[in-house]
């Protein structure tokens, strides 16, 4: 099924604040399907080792080297499948009352 709502995250060395905004996202009751779509900017090794454990993503784009905030904002914009997309960044965490 085609996602009607992509939600895409850039993130970049910050495991475990993608994995409380990942987790934040899932918890909602979207009344649409929903797509997860994380880009990451050339994050450390160690760093991307738990970024891909985490669960609940449902594409994940990695990057060789930094590409900065637009680069890799136009990167996730590219994978996005959804007719509708939400962008946050990985410290953000959304809540039930963002949903229609």
């Amino acid at each position: 099924m085609t996602p009607v709502l992509s939600i895409l995250i850039t993130s970049y060395n910050r495991p475990a604040a993608l994995q409380k905004c990942v987790e934040a996202i899932r918890e909602i009751d979207w009344p649409v399907s929903v797509e997860v779509v994380v880009s990451d900017d050339a994050s450390t090794p160690e760093a991307l080792s738990e970024i891909k454990q985490i669960k609940g993503i449902d594409h994940l784009l990695t990057a060789q080297k930094n590409l900065g905030l637009g680069g890799n904002l136009n990167k996730v914009l590219k994978a996005a499948k959804g007719e509708f997309v939400l962008y946050c960044q990985e410290d953000f965490l959304l809540e039930e009352k963002i949903a229609p």
